[in-house]
Order: C-alpha cells, then sequence, then structure tokens
C-alpha cells in the first residue's frame, strides 16, 4: 500500500508578441496546401459527444466483513511457482506452511489480484480471527512480534486514538487445527506509525515474555 510520488507542475511560458516566424530551410517557397486535405475543426458538440475512454476497473481484494477478522496473505514469486500465470487458488508449498500470523492459510485460499505489487508476483489471501484483548501487564523486556492489517470491520479492545482501529492487545492463544499459537502481546504505537509510512493500515505489537 504505498503512495504514489507527486506530480510536477509543468510550466508554459507564451512567446512574445511581434517575433519573426522562423525562415524555411527551403529556398523555394512552402506552397499551400489543398482546401481539401485540410481538417475540418471539430466543434464543442463533437468533443462533448465523443465516447470517453473507460477507465480499467480495480481489483477487487478479500473482504472480511466481521469484527476482529484481518485479512491475511501471502505472496509468491511467479519463477518460485515455476508458473506464467498465477493460478486460482494458493498452490501447496513450503512457504504456505508457515503464513499468516493467526491462521494458516485454508485449502483453497484463492487469489487477490488487490495485493500484488507487480505482474511477477501471485498473492493469496484468507480471513484470519484476532485474539483481540485488552493490553497485557507493562512488558519487562518487550520483542518485536509482528503486524497485520487492520480489521475492515472494527475491533473489541480498541488501542487508544488515533490507532483505535487496532485491538490494544493480544490474548495468548495455543495451536489449534489451522489456528496458530500467539503470545501475550501489546500494542506498539511507536512501530505502527513507522509502519503505515509505507501501509496505511498496519497495526503492530510487542511480545511480552
Amino acid at each position: 500500500m504505498h503512495p504514489p510520488p507527486e506530480g510536477e507542475w509543468l510550466e508554459w511560458e507564451p512567446k512574445p508578441e511581434g517575433q519573426p516566424k522562423k525562415k524555411s530551410s527551403s529556398a523555394e517557397p512552402s506552397k499551400p496546401e489543398p482546401a481539401s486535405s485540410k481538417s475540418k475543426p471539430k466543434s464543442d458538440t463533437e468533443d462533448l459527444d465523443a465516447p470517453k475512454a473507460s477507465a480499467k476497473p480495480a481489483a477487487s481484494g478479500l473482504k472480511c466483513a466481521a469484527k476482529n477478522l484481518t485479512r491475511e496473505a501471502l505472496c509468491i514469486a511467479m519463477s518460485d511457482l515455476d508458473v506464467k500465470e498465477c493460478p486460482a487458488k494458493l498452490p501447496k508449498t513450503a512457504a504456505a506452511k508457515e503464513a499468516g500470523a493467526f491462521e494458516l492459510p485454508p485449502n483453497g485460499a484463492r487469489r487477490d489480484p488487490s495485493l500484488e505489487e507487480s505482474s511477477k508476483q501471485c498473492c493469496y489471501a484468507w480471513c484470519g480471527k484476532i485474539p483481540a484483548a485488552r493490553p497485557p501487564t507493562a512488558c519487562k523486556s518487550p520483542e518485536p512480534l509482528f503486524c497485520f492489517e487492520a480489521p475492515a470491520a472494527g475491533v473489541s479492545n480498541a488501542a487508544p486514538p488515533p490507532y483505535a482501529d487496532c485491538p490494544g492487545g493480544l490474548e495468548k492463544t495455543a495451536a489449534k487445527g489451522r489456528r496458530k499459537a500467539v503470545p501475550n502481546a501489546t500494542f506498539s504505537a511507536k512501530r505502527t506509525k513507522e509502519e503505515r509510512a509505507g501501509e496505511p493500515r498496519a497495526c503492530c505489537y510487542d511480545a511480552c515474555k
């Protein structure tokens, strides 16, 4: 999620009036074009009625439409998959066994083109449930844990503004089925601010050990 670079203003300077026209480099004077070869100027009505080029629709991404659900994802280079076109579903790869902060990708996790930053990349997304909790006791020696995308449908136990779209802490959970083990963790405003310079919806956490 990177903002595009700012454009530059282009300044136009009109030529001063009375400036002599440049002479043709040819010795013979140029002949006027015949009337039939001259293109007729388009009227204002023609310009207004001309069909406009339709803009390419933006790729729609996976929507996790419930509280405490975040979109988790895995992006893989096409060269690593040894394919010329991205498969519709996430192939079984070694990377898929480690992907996700909260849940492993389900069987049949589908492609999410909205996450692909280049044509040589295949991205897949699924919804993971956040074990949102109140901030735990202050960590004596916090360690950076991970960052994830703020839930689009809101969270329980929100962090203080301006980060109320992130939970204030994470509850310790054990691994079960597709669910991954998560330690007690506290919201990191410092790391979140730094990460949001490039990922506007990031929520970052420190593990409490």
